[in-house]
């Protein structure tokens, strides 16, 4: 906070600002290759920091954008400290043929 403050011998007076730096997202921790059993369960984490914090969106095999919930996807997103968000891709219960490919 930056604070400025009046005074005279009547009284004194303060006002104070925030001064929030905004930040590009970067890649705090990059999502890692995998190599799985079919019918296993596969999980990929990735985590990101900026400011404000970013929004995490995954795409699989031929730049489609996996939704949750679907295709035996589940996206979880956790915040964290420090204006990072880790997000958590887990293909379950069994992963299929279909699902191999690159993800980011």
């Amino acid at each position: 906070n930056y604070t400025c403050e009046a005074s005279n011998i009547v009284a004194s007076i303060s006002s104070s600002a925030l001064v929030d730096i905004q930040v590009p997202p970067n890649v705090a921790v990059p999502v890692m290759d995998l190599t799985v059993n079919k019918s296993d369960t596969a999980m990929l984490r990735c985590s990101f920091q900026g400011n404000p914090p970013p929004s995490v969106t995954w795409t699989g095999p031929g730049d489609a954008e996996v939704i949750n919930g679907s295709n035996s996807a589940t996206i979880e997103v956790f915040p964290g400290n420090n204006y990072t968000v880790e997000s958590v891709l887990t293909i379950s219960p069994a992963v299929k043929m279909d699902h191999e490919g690159e993800y980011t």
